[in-house]
């Protein structure tokens, strides 16, 4: 989102999704559509007060990325504008899965994902040189 400073020059501030209950939880959230929790709401509305106001407002077009995304730009009355290119990485079998579950379970794999996460992609998920080419698309449109 970029935004004027004192010199004119353009800065822009990535945000990621304020807390929604998978990330409380410790679940894999890279795809998914779900809601902020109040503390994800209280945070945005916190951050959307340090950021002050936007002349524009992107986002992912999943539910907790939305309505970060309103929190942020409602005082500043801009309209958010969703790219669909802006979407977390899937993660295929992972996606939903509690963090310490699939350190176990996918041991030896999600320990190379670690190591060197363009070398390997998630069971069933998305690689993350594709996901690198979707949102250069997305913020090059």
């Amino acid at each position: 989102m970029p935004g004027p400073t004192e010199n004119g020059v353009f800065r822009m501030v990535l945000i990621r999704a304020a807390e929604t209950g998978f990330r409380r939880d410790g679940r894999m959230e890279g795809d998914v559509d779900v809601p902020l929790t109040d503390r994800g709401r209280t945070a945005a509305r916190r951050l959307a007060g340090e950021i002050g106001a936007p002349v524009a407002v992107y986002s992912a077009g999943n539910q907790s990325s939305r309505e970060t995304a309103e929190i942020v730009a409602n005082g500043a009355d801009v309209p958010v504008r969703v790219l669909s290119g802006l979407r977390g990485l899937s993660y295929g079998l992972w996606e939903g899965q509690i963090l310490v579950d699939v350190r176990q379970r996918f041991s030896r794999i999600y320990e190379a994902w670690v190591r060197d996460p363009f070398c390997i992609a998630p069971p069933g998920g998305e690689e993350t040189e594709d996901a690198v080419r979707r949102t250069r698309a997305a913020t090059n449109s």
